[in-house]
């Protein structure tokens, strides 16, 4: 569908904890060295990602059918099949988050309640059905900036937006 690549079998789990692909960039982020056939595993999935993108890239978002949609979706589920936790030991004196405030959060004309200071409730991710500045369709984060400047900047208000 969509003239996507098939995902390869570097990227699936087979019966597997993990796909290779994972197996292999652990060892790069251990900083241990690839022999030869980890090297190639990783250049096919190099080359899968550069096929995947132009695919992906192609295709008119607003022009699908929601059975197109559900599959776009595990496809990209498939393409994007875990998350490399990469940390450095940081310190912050300060968090910033940023919201925009709607009418409806107002009590009196100030937002009294805390649940508009926090993470989105899943609920309310799931209806709205969209990506966020750090959730996905079906899963809530909050989301905070040590700078206030990037606090906004993420959030993208727009003239005339109140944002707390």
């Amino acid at each position: 569908m969509f003239n996507l690549p098939e995902i390869p079998s570097i990227k699936q789990f087979l019966n597997k904890k993990h796909t290779d692909e994972q197996l292999i960039t652990m060892k790069c982020l251990k900083g241990e060295v690839l022999n030869r056939s980890e090297e190639l595993v990783l250049k096919e999935a190099i080359h899968f990602y550069e096929l995947s993108f132009k695919g992906l890239k192609q295709v008119k978002l607003n022009d699908i059918t929601i059975s197109e949609k559900k599959w776009l979706t595990s496809y990209l589920e498939d393409v994007f099949n875990y998350i490399v936790i990469i940390y450095n030991d940081i310190e912050f004196n300060y968090l910033f988050r940023v919201s925009i405030v709607k009418d409806s959060f107002l009590d009196k004309g100030l937002v009294r309640n805390i649940k508009y200071l926090k993470y989105p409730p899943l609920e309310l991710v799931k209806e709205i059905g969209k990506y966020g500045r750090a959730n996905t369709c079906n899963s809530t984060v909050f989301y905070a900036s040590f700078l206030p400047e990037v606090a906004i900047l993420e959030t993208k208000p727009k003239i005339g937006d109140r944002i707390m």
